[in-house]
């Protein structure tokens, strides 16, 4: 996902990630320039996951959709 170039809406919705899972999607979403639409709903990512996802995305400048 890092290098991905065509990616432009992910759908995660209901996919049970958790903390670790969030984690390991905002490491991957930090430096990706084409995602615009991501969306997680349905998930229990917590207050630990959504605090890296938030930091992870601060840099992303792509993104305009965040559910």
């Amino acid at each position: 996902l890092a290098n991905n170039e065509s990616l432009h809406t992910l759908s995660l919705r209901e996919t049970q990630i958790g903390a670790k899972g969030a984690t390991a999607l905002a490491d991957a979403l930090a430096n990706n320039e084409s995602l615009q639409v991501l969306d997680l709903d349905g998930n229990h990512i917590g207050r630990e996951g959504a605090t890296t996802l938030a930091n992870a995305l601060a840099e992303n400048k792509t993104l305009q959709t965040l559910e």
